[in-house]
């Protein structure tokens, strides 16, 4: 069996590259991100008509790395979770992000604040 040639997916995104020297400091004040997100509707995962927060999202590609920025409205955050189990959390804040290439393999990765990586 032959895979079938990728083909754009309605509703698909183009990441574009990134055009200005993004700094990982949490500002967004860097001109790239004055441009309109590339994604500004998200939902909640297995509640379809629960309305979530406002998220917006900028990505960006460079030669050597993936960016990506969230600006989120968080009336009530999570400081600390009660105990070692990250999912204790996941209900109430947590953004998840899933990018495509167009291949049949899926890569996952999760990030958790400071850059550090879960999995």
């Amino acid at each position: 069996m032959t895979p079938a040639k990728s083909q754009p997916v309605p509703g698909s995104l183009c990441v574009p590259a990134l055009a200005c020297n993004a700094v990982i400091d949490g500002s967004l004040n860097e001109p790239c991100y004055r441009q309109p997100p590339l994604v500004s509707r998200f939902v909640i995962a297995g509640q379809p008509k629960a309305q979530p927060q406002a998220t917006k999202a900028w990505l960006f590609w460079h030669q050597e790395r993936l960016v990506f920025a969230f600006d989120v409205e968080d009336a009530d955050p999570v400081t600390a979770p009660r105990s070692n189990r990250e999912k204790d959390v996941d209900g109430q804040d947590r953004v998840e992000l899933f990018l495509w290439s167009g291949k049949a393999e899926v890569d996952s990765l999760s990030i958790k604040n400071p850059g550090k990586t879960l999995s």
